[in-house]
């Protein structure tokens, strides 16, 4: 699927959240392992457009379901939302659209995740580890190795206290597309907590030989990476930073990471613009600067001056 009719797709979902009702009924995974197709893992009825569909397994029983045979549209989807919950969710093939929003991890102990294997994705906003509110330090990970993902927002690190994580390994996906782009950082709902603990989130790139994924954002004024930022009483203040890990020797050129319709705000943890990122491979360190002004509009984060480390510390420009 190419990046356009992703975006056309983006369109599409955008009315189709808009015009559809909310979910009627809710269907919960029974737990343990297993095929979403099995209406006898869902108490005995598939999650249907009109339904919330939730995940959900216990610390000594995990719930991992694996989505491999049929299209799927719900109205909400929860991945681990209850406290100390542990599940997770393998796309491998079909599609999943969820009309509204798409929980992974959410209340205090809870461990999301969400792995895309192969298939596409249309969600309405994605909320890794809560959506902002108290009780909901929670874990979530999306990992997407293949296939595509769209959805109008991915939020990380939003609840005081919680850890997100979004991977993206390699460069087979076809797209990753945020119109509102990615929100990071606390996000303390009414001011209900009192000096809330910062979030922790990390944005994991792997590259392979021919670089990586990148995530675009298209929105025409909301489309960016706003980083963490304090909450209005100066509280809360999260952290997110950005891992690069090598699956083979690297491209020599330039490597897009996030493709931004408008400048980011803030910046990762300890890296400023030109900031120094470093990876290894079959004991050599490749080296590159950090950019956030990359690209004809000088909006998107990029890695750039490429540099190569030899074990005998003998520098040369790729």
């Amino acid at each position: 699927m190419k990046l356009s009719n992703l975006m056309l797709a983006a369109c599409l979902l955008t009315v189709a959240r808009a015009t559809a009702l909310w979910a009627g009924t809710t269907v919960d995974w029974r737990g343990g392992e297993g095929n979403w197709e099995d209406a006898a893992r869902w108490e005995g009825t598939l999650p249907s457009r009109m339904t919330e569909a939730r995940i959900n397994g216990t610390q000594e029983k995990p719930s991992q379901v694996t989505l491999a045979h049929a299209d799927v549209l719900v109205s909400h989807l929860s991945v681990a939302e209850g406290g100390s919950n542990v599940a997770s969710l393998v796309l491998d093939g079909p599609s999943l659209t969820v009309i509204g929003s798409f929980d992974v991890g959410k209340y205090d102990g809870s461990n999301g995740r969400f792995l895309v294997k192969s298939g596409h994705v249309f969600a309405g906003t994605i909320f890794l580890s809560g959506g902002g509110g108290p009780g909901q330090r929670g874990r979530g990970t999306v990992e997407i190795h293949s296939g595509s993902l769209v959805t109008k927002d991915i939020e990380l690190g939003v609840s005081a206290g919680c850890n997100s994580t979004l991977r993206i390994v390699g460069s087979k996906a076809s797209g990753i597309v945020a119109e509102d782009g990615l929100h990071i950082g606390v996000y303390n709902y009414l001011s209900l907590e009192k000096e809330p603990p910062p979030s922790a989130t990390e944005l994991i790139f792997d590259l392979d030989a021919e670089g990586v994924t990148p995530i675009f954002t298209w929105g025409k004024t909301e489309g960016r990476v706003n980083f963490p930022v304090p909450d209005a009483q100066r509280n809360g203040l999260g952290t997110c930073r950005l891992r690069i890990n090598l699956l083979a020797a690297p491209p020599s050129g330039d490597i897009l990471l996030i493709g931004s319709a408008n400048p980011c705000r803030g910046a990762f943890t300890d890296l400023a613009e030109g900031g120094t990122v470093r990876a290894e491979f079959d004991g050599k360190t490749y080296e590159w600067k950090l950019t956030y002004g990359g690209g004809g509009n000088q909006c998107d984060i990029m890695l750039t001056d490429a540099a190569l480390r030899l074990p005998a510390e003998i520098w040369f420009r790729m």
